[in-house]
Parts: C-alpha cells; sequence; structure tokens
C-alpha cells in the first residue's frame, strides 16, 4: 500500500510537470520555436538513432509533437496531482490509483525523451531527467502493488 509521506514526496513531480506545462501554454513561444529547438537538440545529439528520429520524424511534424509535448506534460501534471489529492483525502481509490499511474506513465515516457533528446546538454539536465525517471519508476512499482493488492489487477 501507499502512504500518505510517501504521496506528499511524489507531489513535488506533479507540480514540476505543471510549471513546465503552464509555462509552455501560457508562454505562446513553444510550439511556434519547437522545430528550431529540436533541430538545434539534434544538431550534436550524441544519440545517433534519437538523432535521425528527432530529424526525419519530429522535426517534419513539429506541429503535430509541439502540441503533444505540451500538452502531454500538462495532462501528466493534471493525473499526478490529481492522483495524490484524491488518495490523500481518500476519494474513490481505485480510480485515484489508475490515474496516479497514468499521470507517471506518462511523466516516465517524456523524462524519457527529454533524457535522450537533451540530457547531453548538462550535467543538471541529465541529473534532473534521471532523479525524475527514478522517482517515477519507483512509484510506478507502488502504485501497481496498491492496484494488486485491492483486486483490481
Amino acid at each position: 500500500m501507499y502512504s500518505k509521506s510517501f504521496l506528499l514526496l511524489l507531489l513535488p513531480l506533479g507540480l514540476v510537470w505543471l510549471k513546465s506545462s503552464v509555462t509552455k501554454i501560457g508562454g505562446g513561444k513553444f510550439i511556434p520555436f519547437f522545430a528550431q529547438t529540436m533541430a538545434k537538440l539534434a544538431s550534436n545529439n550524441p544519440h545517433s538513432w534519437f538523432k535521425s528520429l528527432v530529424e526525419t520524424i519530429v522535426i517534419p511534424n513539429a506541429k503535430v509533437f509541439g502540441p503533444l509535448i505540451m500538452w502531454g506534460e500538462f495532462i501528466t501534471a493534471l493525473c499526478i496531482v490529481g492522483g495524490i489529492v484524491a488518495l490523500i483525502f481518500a476519494f474513490e481509490q481505485k480510480l485515484a490509483l489508475w490515474v496516479l499511474l497514468a499521470g507517471l506513465l506518462g511523466g516516465f515516457v517524456l523524462n524519457t525523451l527529454f533524457y535522450f533528446g537533451a540530457g547531453w546538454t548538462g550535467v543538471s539536465t541529465e541529473t534532473l531527467n534521471l532523479l525524475m525517471l527514478l522517482t517515477e519508476g519507483i512509484a510506478i512499482y507502488f502504485v501497481i502493488k496498491s492496484l494488486i493488492s485491492i483486486g483490481t489487477i
């Protein structure tokens, strides 16, 4: 099972996603400059497979991938924060666990993409993405364990 202390430790994770997404949504510069940013990140990316993916699929389809990233971050944040709040205040446990799991999985996917896309640009970017991946991975394990223990999975 989960504890309220564990959930409170996860709350900053959801708030990081929320801040990141709201900045992109409210700033109005993320989508117009998405292709340019991706081109810059791909230019010296040491992961050749990721560089190829960005150059052949993401950049030509930047008008699709930009909003997917931006709104994916926002939905991830809402699911993580919403799931945590619902569990702390004892709302529908099964639904709250599934919502939290969806947010954690979304965050895990996004952090993996960000790690391979920009982790090479600096120690802080690499470390933050790895730390968030580790936190999300551990939380995913415990949420799945909780879902199994209440007979949902």
